[in-house]
Formats: C-alpha cells, sequence, structure tokens
C-alpha cells in the first residue's frame, strides 16, 4: 500500500475534533501502528486528567495486533478497551448466512495482572478463526479443524484453499463467526459491535466501504485500574 501511494510513511496524524476525555485522530494514512500508537497515547493522557480517555481514528493503516495497545495502556498503570474494523475488507459471514459480509472486528481488553510482567490481556477476533491462520493452513496444505469456514456456495469445508477459491470450489469462502453454527449469532453480534465502535465512531467506514487495507479505531484508556494494583 505504501507503494501505490494509499499510505504516505512519515505523515503527521492530526486531532480533527476533541472534548477533555474523547479525540477523534486523522491518522494521516500512516502506518497503522503509528497511528494507533498515537491514539493510544493520547487516551493515556486524557485518562490522566480526566479519569478516562476515549479516542477513535480513522486513515488510518492495519494496526497490527491490537492487543499491543492495551499493553501500552496497561504499563501505564491503566485498564483498557479497544477494537478495529476493516473498511471494505469483507471476510466473515453472518450467522447462518453464506457469503462474506464483515471483517474480522477484533476486540481487546486488557488489565492489570498481579506483577507488571502479567497482565490480562484479551485480544481476539469476532470470527471463530484468523484470517492468517487460514492462510498459513492454505500455504502448508494442512487441513482446517471443522466448523472454521464456508466454501464460495456456504457450506463447511476444512479445505483452507476455499477461503481463497484456489481449491477444487472456484468461488471465495467466508470465515465463521465465534460461536460456530450453535451461537454464532453471539459472536457475529460482538462483530457488528466492533464495526459500530470502530468503523462508524471514527468515520472510517463500515465493512461496505471501499477502502481496503484501512483500519478503523477505538482506543479506551481508564486511570481507575490503579484501584487494582492496591487490592
Amino acid at each position: 500500500y505504501a507503494t501505490s501511494g494509499v499510505l504516505r510513511p512519515g505523515a503527521a496524524p492530526s486531532i480533527v475534533r476533541e472534548t477533555v476525555s474523547t479525540a477523534l485522530l486523522d491518522a494521516g494514512w500512516n502506518y497503522g501502528q503509528i497511528g494507533a500508537w498515537h491514539a493510544t497515547n493520547l487516551a493515556i493522557a486524557k485518562a490522566r486528567e480526566t479519569g478516562i480517555g476515549w479516542v477513535s481514528a480513522f486513515q488510518c493503516g492495519h494496526i497490527g495486533r491490537v492487543g499491543a495497545y492495551g499493553e501500552q495502556i496497561v504499563e501505564a498503570g491503566m485498564i483498557a478497551f479497544g477494537g478495529v474494523n476493516s473498511p471494505g475488507g469483507r471476510l466473515t459471514a453472518a450467522f447462518g448466512g453464506a457469503h462474506r459480509r464483515t471483517g474480522t472486528s477484533p476486540i481487546m481488553i486488557a488489565l492489570p495482572g498481579p506483577t507488571p510482567a502479567e497482565p490480562f490481556v484479551l485480544d481476539m477476533a469476532t470470527s471463530v478463526i484468523a484470517e492468517g491462520k487460514v492462510k498459513v493452513a492454505a500455504n502448508k496444505g494442512t487441513p482446517l479443524a471443522p466448523d472454521l469456514i464456508l466454501d464460495g456456495d456456504g457450506r463447511p469445508t476444512t479445505d483452507a484453499r476455499d477461503f481463497y477459491g484456489t481449491g477444487e470450489h472456484p468461488k471465495e469462502g467466508a470465515l465463521v463467526p465465534v460461536g460456530g453454527s450453535n451461537a454464532g449469532h453471539k459472536g457475529f453480534g460482538l462483530n457488528l459491535a466492533m464495526e459500530a465502535l470502530s468503523g462508524i465512531l471514527s468515520g472510517a467506514g463500515t465493512s461496505i466501504a471501499d477502502q481496503r487495507g484501512s483500519n478503523g479505531v477505538f482506543i479506551m484508556a481508564d486511570r481507575k485500574s490503579t484501584r487494582l494494583n492496591s487490592s
């Protein structure tokens, strides 16, 4: 994306609007890790002043592992909540559906642990498997466990190549939401919540947008977690 002109390495982020506890950050199409790092630092700074900080970011490249920003907040002595979506990046089927409708929409929660080196960090896709793991299986030619992906006709398959349309089925398949065939409505509910909190609140757009390679981001830091360290 950097060579195609979508990303602008070195671009400075800018605050579009803010209150004492919130901010909307334009990441300037810099690398996502840079934009998310700035958003996290801003959330921490606001939490130090008011007790809580919430920062949304748009025009942001792929931020990588969202748990890293939770760890950044925990290192500051706070608790963290965050999420990310991928405008235009459709990978996951709706519960009971057959085709791609949303991204993997990861959710992150992080809390201080018994020692600084032992935080609690939840960082999970709201699809039952991350797309990267499907790619690893496709490259290795190893089968996936059942109930993780669908083929291009919406049928369960264990052939990772069916997700990409490079197996026996020519159409692209889809990831299954967390919960699988029995409780996938719960996982898809979380998926849509992350779509809204990340893509709509930031203005980055949702999965129906046409901005592949971008992320909508929200990061929350809560200073009241310092009480946990003394209990």
